[in-house]
């Protein structure tokens, strides 16, 4: 029995790291806004952008990376709008954009 537990400890943390390695939401996978990724620029110039595509709105959130896909979200108006779903390293190439059912979200809630 001891076995199967630590087999279980095992494959639920490995499966962990794996998920880790996308930004699934807002400020990452841990809600810190820190990546794990190794390589990444201190500063950002132009020879680091592999690719840029117009959002078409007010881009105020972290874009989501999962896979190979990246998805960015826009306001524009009254209305939310999925702008995105890129392959992460393709240059030029545009995806998908569809406006959602749903209702915009206020502020990120904080501590009163």
């Amino acid at each position: 029995m001891k076995e199967w537990a630590a087999v279980l400890v095992l494959l639920m943390t490995g499966a962990n790291r794996v998920a880790a390695e996308d930004w699934p939401q807002w400020r990452g996978p841990h809600g810190t806004g820190i990546s794990t990724e190794k390589g990444i620029p201190a500063r950002w110039g132009k020879e680091d952008v592999r690719w840029k595509v117009p959002v078409g709105g007010l881009g105020v959130s972290s874009p989501v990376v999962w896979g190979d896909r990246i998805f960015v979200t826009s306001q524009s108006g009254r209305g939310l709008r999925r702008a995105g779903s890129h392959p992460k390293l393709a240059q030029g190439e545009e995806g998908s954009a569809e406006k959602p059912l749903g209702a915009v979200a206020g502020a990120t809630p904080g501590e009163a």
